[in-house]
């Protein structure tokens, strides 16, 4: 009798440099599992049309070295990257999002900041979009064909631009929102502050659980807004 043979675990990648990286290439991490996980990890992290050093890499190689920490990633690698794989982009202190990001997959997307997330750039997903950081501003379109996750001290959604997704948008743990723009739910939308909400664009969303958390399907013909302030 041959021997059980053990589960294969997901694939995983960290990209970290103690200075200057631009990456241009592709990481395939699927596996037999499933799709493993991309994480970058820089002080300040860019996504644009490219890298400063697009010239000297080629597809499927990372370039790293000694610098200031503020690190450049093109649009199109963060894109490849969700075709396998969720994508995790961490900083110390700051990620932008300067160029546009497309993605028909159904991988998640992650930004994550000890400071500041900026949003400069449309974001237009298949999977689920997370956002961490003290401060997240938002100026530009963001779509997500699953989920929205905002967790911030305060969050700003500039007028002009939205937020849409076709399930849940949560945006937790503030302790002031400036929401001027339209925000649409296809199904629950949570919108949290503690100190202060300014609500002056349009909100669409569903409520599908009552105070106590049980599932409580929203029966009313026009959506409903969870709003907790």
């Amino acid at each position: 009798m041959s021997p059980a043979r053990k589960p294969v675990p997901l694939m995983s990648a960290e990209i970290s440099s103690a200075g200057n990286l631009a990456f241009n290439g592709t990481a395939d991490l699927t596996g037999p599992q499933g799709s493993g996980t991309l994480l970058f990890d820089p002080e300040t992290l860019t996504i644009a049309n490219s890298g400063p050093n697009d010239s000297e890499l080629s597809d499927d190689v990372i370039n790293a070295g000694d610098g200031s920490g503020d690190w450049t990633v093109s649009a199109a690698a963060v894109e490849a990257a969700l075709s396998t794989a969720n994508v995790v982009l961490e900083a110390v202190k700051k990620v932008s999002v300067e160029a546009p990001v497309t993605s028909t997959s159904n991988k998640d997307l992650t930004l994550r900041a000890g400071e500041k997330v900026y949003i400069g750039a449309p974001i237009d997903l298949g999977g689920s979009l997370n956002l961490y950081a003290d401060l997240v501003e938002i100026n530009e379109h963001i779509a997500s064909g699953e989920r929205v996750l905002v967790d911030s001290l305060r969050t700003v959604l500039a007028n002009g631009a939205c937020i849409e997704a076709a399930d849940d948008i949560r945006i937790l743990n503030n302790e002031t929102v400036d929401l001027l723009g339209d925000i649409k739910a296809g199904d629950v939308l949570t919108i949290q502050a503690s100190t202060e909400a300014n609500l002056a664009g349009k909100l669409e969303g569903k409520i599908y659980s009552d105070n106590d958390g049980k599932a409580a399907q929203d029966t009313s013909s026009a959506p409903v807004v969870n709003v907790n302030s």
